[in-house]
């Protein structure tokens, strides 16, 4: 897609007529000199309608014939105020896609902490039998979701230990849909494997997807999710109920459910 520059310029009558001469070697077969006696111009005169947004009438008409081009070769012009209007347009959406950027590289860097918060954590705990799991509880959802880039706020999390994992984030379950598969309210999902790329999701494994999207969707979430054409939906984990759609301007991150801790563990 052309962007509205190139919008422009390709509606630019001199620059047209300019690329043409150049790419059917014009120049070099001297019809560059019959063109200027066509049209009572000089060799320099050709050059000087190079520079023109839009040419005259009555020299499109003798162009268009002496080059034998099609009725349309010169487009309709676009006026100043509407090359302006496009040119804001253009700006705006570009400012948009770099807002989007950046979000999406803050949120790279804030995967990052996380992982180098779990290589920490597993490398204290194997030394000092410290407790290994930092605990999200259904009440401390948003306060994760605003502070999970902060390792002071990690830290300051509930700690419990399992022995059968070196280091890992646990969410406590709320929702339905996840009984059918042995998930209480109240349980904790555990992970240490944050996804970086989704195009590796499968269906068939259980997800924790922490969503901040301005509307009304931040939360976090817990089902599988499906991959069709490129779009990503969170599905319940009966794999039957679609809960929403997700993008990458909407997901703060997700997790790959290692395991299960029961409610009663605690």
């Amino acid at each position: 897609m052309k962007s509205i520059l190139e919008q422009i310029d390709s509606r630019h009558h001199g620059e047209l007529l300019k690329n043409y001469v150049r790419a059917n070697g014009i120049n070099k077969k001297g019809g560059i000199n019959d063109l200027a006696k066509t049209l009572g111009l000089t060799r320099q005169g050709i050059y000087v309608l190079y520079q023109q947004n839009i040419i005259k009438p009555e020299y499109r008409h003798d162009i268009i014939e002496a080059l034998d081009l099609p009725e349309d070769f010169f487009p309709d012009t676009i006026s100043l105020e509407q090359q302006f209007e496009l040119l804001v347009r253009d700006y705006t959406q570009l400012r948009i896609d770099n807002l989007r950027l950046k979000d999406r590289l803050e949120k790279a860097k804030a995967r990052t902490t996380l992982r180098n918060y779990l290589n920490d954590l597993r490398r204290e705990a194997a030394e000092n039998q410290e407790k290994n799991v930092r605990l999200v509880t259904k009440q401390d959802y948003h306060q994760y979701i605003d502070n999970y880039y902060d390792e002071y706020y990690l830290d300051n999390l509930p700690k419990t230990i399992l022995e059968d994992v070196e280091s890992a984030i646990a969410f406590e379950v709320s929702g339905n849909g996840l009984e059918e598969i042995g998930i209480s309210r109240g349980d904790y999902l555990y992970s240490d494997t944050l996804m970086e790329y989704y195009d590796t999701i499968r269906m068939e494994k259980l997800y924790i997807v922490v969503l901040d999207d301005q509307k009304d969707k931040t939360d976090i979430y817990f089902g599988h999710i499906r991959s069709f054409r490129g779009k990503l939906s969170m599905l319940l984990a009966d794999r039957k109920t679609l809960e929403i759609d997700l993008t990458e301007d909407n997901i703060e991150h997700i997790w790959e459910v290692n395991g299960k801790m029961p409610k009663c563990r605690f």
